[in-house]
């Protein structure tokens, strides 16, 4: 009977490596369960064969890691992590009964490595995609991260090394920073999930007794690197600077030779420094701004009433109208939210062409299709949008030496769909720019270096992103055409 037993076990157990070999990963998973379902206890009274069970162990993690990963088949979701956990927590049990034998150093430690990190998946995906946001992803996330880390090195440590796992770790960290296709309650879930890991390796390598200064400090600057560039609604102007350089700081401490995070913090104090004067610099002008507007309000009303002439009421109007400028672009050097109005754009559209800084254009030059009405829009960065690109259109025909007509930028409002497009004939875009749509990229210009020049093309995206609009742009040697697509709710 028992030699039935052992056969049967022998053979199931080969049947199910042969599938592994081949990959066939589903087969294996069948095959490896049945043979733990059905002759358990036999196993169990067996010593030699419960020693040998690890492999099996080893197989049937790792079936059950490339379908979960690979998601080739639709069964094996969040039941099949649980299963995952189920057979990780009995190859812990194995390893302690098999340790206390001394049998444990025959097991491989790169597959024990592989076996680890494949566990760092499994809680990284339950844990991301499948908790209800109302629960604290970051504690359970850590405190299973901890304890994953935790029982490994207390149960395999000695004969394996510590930094076994540590190992194992570190791969899983940089592979989640390069993540971006993590699923999670945000959208930049494998950002958050990175910088947890961070935590959670910065606390369990503290105090061992291996050397990780070095490391630790990379660990610090990868933090750094992430909160610097983690776009969190939340934090204000100044704060993730401030957050940055106390990670760098850290590291320096951990590594004082590093010359490069030297180098860093010197820049990012110098851009806070930067950053605080500008604040104050916009506080300060923005009361300024603020009284003016009043002021020509007033002086405006009073002018109307007693019926003064009326080039002195329109002068105003220009001077408040220049006055709504400057606070809109402060508004967008602070990268403020749109702040909507419905607007007659005909208007906005006229006095921007009647303006003196653009005395080639008219109103001539303004084209508007559809049904009028009125325009949800941010007045002031639709203004900024509109007055830089015709800036732009027109410094590109001195530059080229093309001359233009009364009408050297067409500007067309289609009411149907909310659309404004600015065409000219200056030549087209240099071929540079078109390559890798860099056109809007900050400092993006041929005026020559070291000028405030490439700002401007850049400010145009933001101002009309930052409303929830798009602009694309045609290019050839002929000229350049914008295309501005404003939100426009549709009944």
């Amino acid at each position: 009977m028992q030699e039935n037993f052992t056969q049967k076990i022998n053979e199931l157990s080969y049947l199910a490596r042969n599938n592994f070999r081949q990959k066939n990963y589903k087969k294996t998973i069948e095959v490896l369960e049945t043979l733990f379902n059905e002759y358990d206890d036999f196993i169990k009274l067996n010593k030699k064969i419960y020693k040998d069970r690890f492999k099996d162990y080893n197989n049937l993690m790792t079936s059950y890691h490339h379908l979960i990963i690979n998601k080739s088949e639709s069964e094996y979701g969040n039941d099949s992590i649980v299963k995952f956990y189920k057979y990780f927590d009995e190859y812990l049990k194995l390893a302690k009964i098999v340790k206390k034998e001394d049998g444990i150093n025959s097991w491989s430690d790169s597959i024990l490595k592989d076996i680890f990190i494949y566990n760092v998946d499994m809680i990284l995906i339950e844990v991301s995609e499948s908790f209800d946001i109302n629960n604290n992803i970051e504690s359970i996330l850590k405190n299973k991260l901890n304890n994953l880390i935790k029982n490994c090195i207390k149960i395999f440590s000695p004969p394996f090394t510590k930094k076994l796992f540590f190992e194992g770790f570190l791969i899983k960290i940089y592979e989640e920073r390069q993540n971006f296709k993590r699923k999670g309650k945000n959208k930049y879930q494998n950002f958050l999930n990175t910088m947890w890991m961070i935590e959670v390796f910065l606390e369990n390598t503290e105090s061992v007794e291996l050397d990780y200064s070095e490391t630790r400090a990379n660990m610090m600057n990868l933090m750094a690197d992430l909160i610097y560039f983690y776009k969190d609604e939340q934090s204000t102007r100044g704060e993730k600077e401030r957050k940055s350089i106390e990670w760098l700081e850290k590291s320096l401490e951990e590594h004082p030779e590093n010359q490069f995070t030297k180098n860093r913090i010197k820049e990012l104090k110098n851009f806070l420094v930067t950053t605080e004067q500008i604040n104050k610099f916009h506080h300060d002008a923005t009361s300024k701004i603020v009284y003016l507007k009043e002021e020509i309000k007033s002086i405006k009303n009073k002018i109307e009433k007693n019926n003064i002439n009326i080039n002195t009421t329109k002068k105003l109007s220009d001077l408040l109208e220049q006055v709504n400028i400057i606070e809109g672009i402060f508004r967008l050097t602070k990268e403020e939210k749109a702040i909507f109005e419905f607007v007659d754009i005909e208007i906005i559209l006229k006095n921007i062409v009647k303006a003196s800084e653009f005395e080639n254009m008219s109103i001539e030059c303004l084209e508007f299709y559809g049904k009028k009405e009125l325009v949800e829009i941010d007045k002031n960065y639709f203004i900024i949008a509109i007055r830089n690109l015709l800036k732009n259109s027109i410094e590109a025909y001195r530059r080229n030496n093309i001359k233009f007509d009364k009408c050297p930028v067409i500007i067309s409002f289609y009411y149907n769909k909310w659309e404004c497009v600015l065409e000219d004939k200056a030549g087209g875009i240099p071929e540079e720019y078109l390559e890798n749509d860099r056109l809007f990229d900050p400092y993006i210009s041929d005026k020559g270096t070291f000028q405030d020049a490439g700002l401007g093309l850049a400010q145009v995206k933001f101002a009309i992103e930052i409303q929830d609009g798009i602009i694309e742009y045609e290019s050839d040697k002929k000229g350049t055409k914008f295309i501005i697509k404003l939100l426009k709710e549709v009944d």
